[in-house]
């Protein structure tokens, strides 16, 4: 049993004052995330775009709502979309953040260039989440970032046409030692998702040996292939068996993006919008936990869509242990 206390490096641990808005039930917004634009350069499998208004948010949508959330206690942004690199104004997106006092992620496909990079850093962002789903399609920004003084996290979907090669993708991650850790993603949007025996297979043939290379290495993809895929009673497929607890990142987290306001990451995409930019962050926040927040269905109406289940087992474990202490 891996002590989830110990995973320091996941992007839960580095979120300042998360923990505390979740384990001391506080009514103070610690993390928002912002879909600056739902433009994107590519065209994943996994990607649920069905409600993308393939638009970037105005800049003065973004720098407004970044600095009224400081005012209700913000202490992490994370910047999404789309693709983020694509707009234009997100090195000044992620300066006025830093002068503000926030911790600054984002998440990308990673196809930009070493210019793009430079100006993050510049700009100062702290750390990136990479997706990176083929061990012989590394995404463009790989062989240069980890020389770049920033965390870096690659998410990693583990679907039915590449779970094979999970070991060897494992061992040619840990060669880029400036990887911090890898999130293991479920299959998700149009990937095809794992039949009861192939997560047998994946158990008795793979498990094993992803967890000892990962273990001591990446903790979070040990602590997952330990407790979730070892464990998982999915009847249709991996990480898909139902579960009963609400969406706890509600307690802390609001979303943005070019439709609205909403608290939950997982419903933001099917379009469940508490309110419109033409509101205050405050306006949103006092509806979202007077309105949303109380009736947020359970996470199984949420899987067929956009959600990553994966991640909420594992949020609900790092939050069952926190509470415990």
């Amino acid at each position: 049993m891996i002590d989830i206390r110990t995973i320091l490096n996941g992007y839960w641990w580095d979120a300042s004052g998360k923990f505390e808005a979740i384990t001391k039930e506080k009514d103070s917004l610690k993390e928002l995330t912002v879909q600056i634009t739902d433009r994107c350069n590519k065209n994943c499998v996994k990607c649920n775009k069905r409600s993308f208004t393939y638009q970037d948010m105005s800049r003065e949508d973004v720098l407004r709502i970044i600095r009224e959330a400081c005012d209700l206690g913000l202490k992490h942004i994370h910047f999404t979309g789309g693709e983020p690199t694509l707009h234009k104004n997100f090195p000044k997106f992620i300066e006025v953040s830093k002068d503000l006092g926030l911790r600054v992620d984002m998440s990308t496909n990673g196809e930009f260039s070493e210019v793009v990079a430079d100006e993050l850093v510049s700009a100062g962002i702290d750390s990136i989440n990479i997706s990176w789903d083929y061990i012989n399609l590394p995404p463009k920004c790989i062989e240069f970032i980890g020389m770049k003084p920033i965390k870096i996290f690659v998410n990693h979907m583990v679907i039915p046409e590449n779970y094979w090669e999970l070991p060897d993708f494992l061992e040619h991650v840990a060669k880029y030692v400036e990887i911090t850790d890898i999130q293991l993603m479920p299959p998700r949007g149009g990937a095809q998702k794992f039949t009861m025996d192939q997560i047998a297979e994946f158990n008795t043939e793979i498990r094993h040996e992803c967890y000892k290379i990962a273990l001591g290495r990446f903790p979070m993809v040990a602590y997952k292939i330990h407790e979730i895929l070892a464990n998982t009673r999915a009847s249709d497929g991996i990480y898909h068996e139902k579960i009963d607890w609400p969406c706890h990142r509600s307690k802390a987290e609001l979303r943005a993006g070019a439709k609205g306001f909403t608290t939950c990451t997982y419903l933001y995409r099917d379009g469940h919008i508490t309110c419109g930019l033409d509101c205050s962050v405050k306006e949103a926040w006092e509806k979202c936990k007077t309105e949303c927040a109380a009736s947020i269905p359970p996470i199984p109406s949420m899987c067929d869509h956009s959600c990553s289940p994966e991640v909420c087992y594992f949020n609900y474990y790092v939050e069952q242990e926190l509470r415990s202490q």
